[in-house]
């Protein structure tokens, strides 16, 4: 079989929107980064604020104020970093156990029998091959008695990747040195500050030349790891991940729960009008979500909104993934 006629079929079968049809994008490779990207739009707004949050009183110390904020910064991002990279690690494990169930899973009964058959003929042609590994794709045993057989025809497979063990392995220890990296740099916003020239590319903002940020070495791995449906989750995971969930723990950690219930919404709607990128990681959170919606809910009869003012095209741009629609 020549290549041309394989890469044919696997393209089809390897198409990346097919693959992850009904996947919880939340354990692929696009989102992971995805959310690592917000993380870093959270921690640039943060870090802005050091500098730009007026005093909540003008009697207060402002050097003090200033340097109270910058500490709380720093504790924050080690908080999110170590959450990123538990997120990151735990995703790859997560990838590696599929790859071994892949490996165990036996044949179906119709598949034996088909290879059974198979393997009773002396005369098979490389388009008869070529039509049985199309229905094998997701049967990674089969597949490898296919190719076995073919062999023994003088044909050789140039099987996808999601077929060769190795292959799939060397690709996710890659995929974790590079979002290591990429966590390492979550609040390096430019190459002055220390940030590789790589993550400036993941993260989505320009290249060092003016480029348009597009990530390819990153892309790579997407194409390689979220294209093999054995790898993704089917199924929508509820909640906030441990990442999110530090985010809006911080966001809210300075309510009074003791005021009365007006005030105590009034805090909620002011946190939701300054940080309206994490307004729907809020209302997911375990411990505040019910506040958030009942927030919502009161301000909306009362005739006003808890979401912030229309934003610009370019305020768009710089929102998190889950804000622009992606």
């Amino acid at each position: 079989m020549n290549n041309r006629q394989f890469e044919a079929y696997k393209a089809k079968l390897t198409a990346y929107d097919k693959a992850i049809e009904g996947a919880d994008e939340s354990k692929t490779f696009t989102g992971l980064k995805r959310r690592l990207y917000a993380c870093r739009i959270y921690l640039k707004k943060e870090r802005d604020e050091i500098g730009t949050k007026p005093l909540p009183d003008p009697r207060f110390d402002e050097r003090k104020f200033r340097a109270d904020l910058q500490a709380a910064y720093i504790q924050h991002v080690k908080e999110i970093k170590a959450g990123a990279l538990e997120e990151v690690n735990s995703t790859i494990e997560e990838k590696k156990s599929k790859v071994h169930e892949m490996v165990m899973q036996p044949p179906t009964s119709s598949h034996m029998a088909l290879l059974q058959a198979l393997l009773m003929r002396s005369n098979l042609s490389p388009e008869e091959i070529e039509e049985v590994a199309n229905g094998l794709m997701n049967d990674f045993t089969a597949l490898k008695v296919l190719e076995d057989i073919a062999a023994k025809n003088g044909y050789r497979l140039d099987m996808p990747m999601n077929t060769n063990i190795s292959k799939m392995m060397k690709a996710l220890d890659t995929a974790q040195d590079y979002l290591t990296g990429a966590v390492a740099d979550l609040d390096k916003f430019s190459s002055s500050e220390g940030s590789h020239a790589r993550y400036l590319y993941f993260f989505g903002g320009p290249g060092p030349n003016g480029e348009d940020g597009n990530d390819r070495e990153y892309q790579t791995i997407i194409d390689a790891l979220d294209s093999t449906p054995q790898m993704n989750t089917f199924h929508v995971a509820a909640g906030n991940s441990p990442v999110e969930e530090a985010i809006v723990q911080q966001l809210f950690s300075k309510i009074d729960t003791s005021k009365s219930a007006t005030t105590f919404a009034a805090q909620i709607h002011d946190i939701l009008e300054s940080h309206p990128e994490s307004r729907e990681i809020a209302e997911k959170s375990k411990t505040w979500g019910k506040a958030v919606k009942s927030t919502e809910a009161i301000y909306e009869l009362a005739g006003k909104t808890a979401l912030a003012p229309e934003q610009t095209a370019h305020d768009k741009a710089e929102m998190p993934y889950y804000q622009r629609g992606l």
